[in-house]
C-alpha cells in the first residue's frame, strides 16, 4: 500500500527471514530484512519515516510489538555526480560520435543502487553509464548475452577510453582540477 504514497523513483525490497513454522499458526516471533532506496538523502529520510509508520501500524493492528533499526553501514547514498567531470567525459564521448539526451531526461531515468554514491560524497566522482543494445533489463539473461557480443565489447572499450581521457585531463589541467574541486565543494553545501 505504501508504493502509491511514495515517489515513483523510490524502491522498497524485502524478504521474510523468519515467518513461523506452519501456515495455520501465528508465530510468536517473525522477522524480515528490508531495503529502502531513494534518489536523494532527503527523499530517503522521508521514505524511512513512512516505512517506520507502516511497521508501527502493522504492530498496532495485530496487537504485537515491533522492533526495527536502520543500519548505517547499509545506507546507500545517491550518486553525487561532479558536473566538471561529467562535462569532460561527455565531450570525449561526443568526440567518439555518441549523442546524449538532455540532463533533465537523464535525471528522470530510473537507476539502480550502487555504493559508489557513498564514495561520491567523500571525493569528486563520476558514474556514467553507456548503452549495451538489448531488449532485456540489467541483471537478466538477455542482458548477459548481449554484454558478451563484439558490439558491446567495443562500446565498453570506448567508454573506458573516454573515462581514462577524463582522468588524464584532470591530472594534467590545473584549471580543470580546480573546477572539479569547486563543483564538489559547492554540491556538498547544497
Amino acid at each position: 500500500m505504501l508504493r502509491q504514497q511514495t515517489l515513483p523513483t523510490n524502491r522498497l525490497h524485502g524478504i521474510v527471514t523468519n515467518g513461523g513454522s506452519a501456515p495455520n499458526i501465528i508465530p510468536e516471533y517473525a522477522s524480515g530484512f528490508f531495503y529502502a532506496r531513494s534518489v536523494t538523502r532527503e527523499q530517503l529520510k522521508t521514505l524511512q519515516a513512512k516505512v517506520n509508520d507502516c511497521f508501527e501500524a502493522a504492530a498496532i493492528a495485530t496487537e504485537t510489538k515491533v522492533k526495527y533499526q536502520w543500519g548505517q553501514e547499509g545506507i546507500v547514498e545517491d550518486v553525487f555526480q561532479n558536473d566538471a567531470l561529467a562535462a569532460n567525459f561527455m565531450q570525449f564521448m561526443e568526440n567518439e560520435g555518441i549523442k546524449f539526451e538532455s540532463r533533465e531526461w537523464q535525471e528522470k531515468q530510473a537507476s539502480g543502487s550502487t555504493d559508489f554514491g557513498n564514495i561520491s560524497y567523500v571525493v569528486p566522482g563520476l558514474h556514467p553509464g553507456f548503452k549495451i543494445v538489448t531488449d532485456g533489463p540489467n541483471h537478466s539473461h538477455e542482458f548477459a548475452a548481449a554484454a558478451r557480443t563484439e558490439d558491446s565489447h567495443k562500446r565498453t572499450l570506448r567508454a573506458a577510453k573516454c573515462l581514462t581521457l577524463t582522468a588524464v585531463k584532470v591530472m594534467t589541467d590545473d584549471k580543470l582540477f580546480e573546477k572539479v574541486v569547486a563543483d564538489f565543494e559547492k554540491g556538498k553545501q547544497e
